[in-house]
């Protein structure tokens, strides 16, 4: 279970069965009211656990990175909250000290933030938009 912040508010991640397709367990998101705690929307996607190496919400977007460990990793799934579809981005991510046990998004100052082997670092994102 992971909770997490970002523009559109707070948001919870966890794993469960998923009874739609293979029955292998996929992350699902709950988007929650930050004053009561109250589920607002529920989100089913596509990241099955175990298949990448950390997860963090920009926007709405779920993106996934598809190693913790290999030094040179990219972003390779993405879900939508908006438009309810699931894309395969190819954006690089260096994990510098080759184990990032940590990703969180901070919209005050649009950075990422990540814990890698004992070191903090910080990734500037650049918008499209």
């Amino acid at each position: 279970v992971q909770f997490a912040v970002d523009e559109s508010g707070l948001w919870l991640l966890y794993p469960a069965l998923d009874t739609e397709g293979f029955h292998q367990e996929v992350i699902l998101l709950l988007h929650l009211r930050h004053r009561d705690l109250q589920p607002i929307q529920s989100f089913r996607t596509g990241l099955r656990r175990g298949r990448y190496g950390n997860s963090f919400l920009v926007c709405g977007v779920l993106y996934a990175v598809n190693s913790m460990e290999h030094r040179y990793a990219n972003v390779t799934y993405a879900f939508d909250t908006h438009t309810l579809t699931h894309t395969v981005p190819s954006l690089a991510f260096t994990n510098m000290h080759t184990h990032t046990s940590q990703v969180a998004y901070c919209p005050m100052d649009k950075k990422l933030y990540a814990w890698d082997n004992a070191h903090q670092m910080t990734y500037d994102l650049v918008f499209a938009y």
